[in-house]
């Protein structure tokens, strides 16, 4: 598969996680959310895991395992560092920078695995970047003063370092010779996600309680979004098995450019000329870092 059909994949995975980030709007309870939509792609995971298990089953030995565990350790700090930033920043700042981050963190790193850093990269990387950077800077402007932004911002880069983390495991686990399954390395990593959620979640006061109510609230909502989620992810995995790791973590910036495009067509949202120029160094800088392409 060539870059471009890497890219499709990625911008189908980009349109369904942009569709259950806006199904998500409603929460309130943001750890029992969390812990929820796990769970439940978790369980839309098991029937798609025993298929593979009978009639193909990948390679499922102590490396995947390994991987898969630190992919759910990184994904399990991707949450706690992002909810713990919206302490000190609003969202429309910490999520944009820690993916912008993201990228630039698997262009240094991306040699561990080996994704040598490629130089065709660097351009598109740095034009993301400044992108979000942007976006970001936009967004903390607007928003009330608030202490400690420099704690939240410091934290968003922690987000984006947890991204790169899970990103660069789930690259080196689908590209094993022999690979696992798509499906069951999908599962294994999701129970790893569950177990480190849960043991983030445990000293939490009233958290059984809070769990039973997100439930009741919104199970509906929460079932919809563990499967669409399910699937995004699915998506950036088989990406990752044809596309270099910095080509496909950038490929998924274009979520923020999709989220404010929904917000101006469909919810009369009012973008600032820094929100589009914004949003049009990151449409150049993924579009860049693709035409570059790379494997």
């Amino acid at each position: 598969m060539n870059a471009f059909g890497v890219f499709g994949l990625v911008f189908l995975s980009c349109l369904l996680h942009v569709s259950w980030n806006a199904l998500s709007k409603g929460c309130e309870d943001r750890a029992a959310f969390t812990w929820m939509v796990t769970l439940t792609g978790l369980l839309f995971a098991v029937p798609g895991f025993v298929i593979s298990r009978i009639i193909s089953p990948g390679a499922l030995n102590w490396s995947v395992l390994g991987y898969a565990a630190a992919s759910g350790f990184f994904e399990s700090l991707y949450f706690i560092f992002l909810f713990w930033s919206y302490k000190y920043v609003d969202l429309a700042v910490a999520y944009p920078l820690s993916r912008g981050v993201a990228p630039v963190a698997t262009l240094i790193f991306g040699g561990l695995i080996g994704d040598a850093p490629q130089a065709a990269h660097i351009p598109g990387v740095l034009t993301t970047l400044a992108g979000v950077v942007l976006l970001s800077w936009d967004a903390l402007r607007r928003a009330p003063v608030q202490r400690s932004v420099w704690r939240g911002l410091t934290l968003a880069v922690l987000t984006g370092g947890a991204i790169a983390g899970y990103h660069l495991f789930d690259r080196a686990a689908v590209t094993l010779s022999p690979p696992p399954s798509t499906f069951e390395y999908m599962l294994v990593m999701h129970a790893f996600m569950l177990f480190f959620i849960t043991l983030w979640l445990l000293p939490m006061p009233g958290i059984g309680g809070r769990l039973v109510l997100e439930w009741r609230r919104r199970w509906r909502v929460d079932l919809l979004i563990g499967a669409t989620s399910l699937v995004a992810y699915l998506l950036i995995l088989v990406a990752f098995r044809y596309g270099h790791v910095t080509l496909v973590t950038a490929g998924r910036n274009m979520g923020i450019v999709m989220s404010l495009a929904v917000g101006a067509l469909f919810l009369k949202e009012k973008i600032s000329r820094w929100q589009t120029a914004g949003a049009l160094l990151v449409t150049v800088g993924v579009i860049g870092i693709f035409l570059a392409g790379g494997h």
